[in-house]
C-alpha cells in the first residue's frame, strides 16, 4: 500500500511540475506573440486559443460579481455592450435584469453557445477587437460597457489595449 501511495504521490508531483513547466512555455509565447505578430495576426491567434479551449464556456455568475454589477450599474437599465462576451454568462444576467444587449467575441464557437443560452434576446456578433475598434461608431452610444478581463488582458498588445478602450469611448454616454 505505501509503494501505491508513493507512486501516486510522485505522479502527483510529475504531473504539477508537468502543468508549471506547460504554463510557463504558454507564457513566453504569448510574450512573443504579443511582439512578434501583427494585430490582426494577434486576433486570429486569440480566436484560435478560445475557440480550441474547453474553457470559457461556464454559465455561472459568481457573487461577487453579482454583487459588483449591482451596485455599479445603473438601476434603470439601458442599452449595454458586452465586448469578449465568451459564452455569454453574464449576457443572461443582463438580459433578466432588463438590459439591451450588444456583444461581440472573436470566437465562433464561444458565440455560438452564447446565442444558444440567449435565445435571440441578444446581438451577438463574431468580431475581433480590431474590428470594434474602426467600426465603433455603427454601434452607439450605449448607456454602459462591459469588457470581458481576458479577452482585454490576454489577447491584446498595449496599442491594441488603447485603441480597443478609445473605441468603447467614442460608443459610449458614459459619464456624459
Amino acid at each position: 500500500m505505501r509503494l501505491l501511495l508513493r507512486s501516486f504521490a510522485t505522479l502527483a508531483r510529475g504531473q504539477v511540475a508537468l502543468t508549471r513547466a506547460s504554463t510557463n512555455v504558454v507564457d513566453v509565447l504569448g510574450g512573443v506573440a504579443v511582439y512578434a505578430l501583427r494585430e490582426d495576426e494577434l486576433d486570429h491567434l486569440a480566436a484560435l486559443i478560445y475557440d480550441g479551449s474547453a474553457q470559457h464556456r461556464g454559465d455561472r455568475i459568481e457573487e461577487w460579481e453579482s454583487r459588483w454589477w449591482s451596485s455599479v450599474l445603473a438601476k434603470k437599465p439601458g442599452r449595454i455592450l458586452v465586448g469578449a462576451c465568451g459564452a455569454g454568462r453574464e449576457l443572461v444576467w443582463l438580459l433578466d435584469r432588463g438590459w439591451t444587449v450588444e456583444a461581440f467575441d472573436p470566437a465562433a464557437s464561444l458565440v455560438a453557445i452564447a446565442r444558444a443560452r440567449v435565445g435571440g434576446r441578444a446581438r451577438i456578433d463574431i468580431l475581433d477587437f480590431a474590428a470594434f475598434a474602426a467600426d465603433a461608431n455603427r454601434r452607439g452610444p450605449f448607456d454602459a460597457i462591459l469588457l470581458g478581463w481576458g479577452g482585454l488582458s490576454h489577447c491584446l498588445s498595449d496599442v491594441a489595449r488603447a485603441r480597443l478602450l478609445r473605441g468603447h469611448d467614442r460608443t459610449s454616454r458614459c459619464g456624459r
